[in-house]
């Protein structure tokens, strides 16, 4: 199946986290999930405090969606 018309809609936003504290216990959590869990509080934090600026962490998130349309005899579905 193929589409006449593809449209793309991205939604830019971010996360800011402005504790540290509640990151690194956040990211311990992941314990027996992820090795990231599995590392000490101070290795964690040392590498959190690296992206931390003016006292905040951006984490960026994208969302989006496609809109497909199709015209079957004159009607666009």
């Amino acid at each position: 199946m193929y589409f006449d018309s593809v449209e793309t809609l991205l939604y830019d936003d971010e996360l800011q986290v402005t504790c540290i504290d509640d990151l690194v216990k956040y990211i311990q959590s992941f314990k027996g999930i992820s090795e990231i869990g599995s590392l000490e509080e101070k290795v964690i934090r040392k590498r959190l405090e690296m992206h931390f600026h003016k006292e905040m962490l951006i984490i960026p998130k994208e969302y989006g969606m496609f809109i497909a349309r199709k015209e079957i005899k004159g009607t666009i579905l």
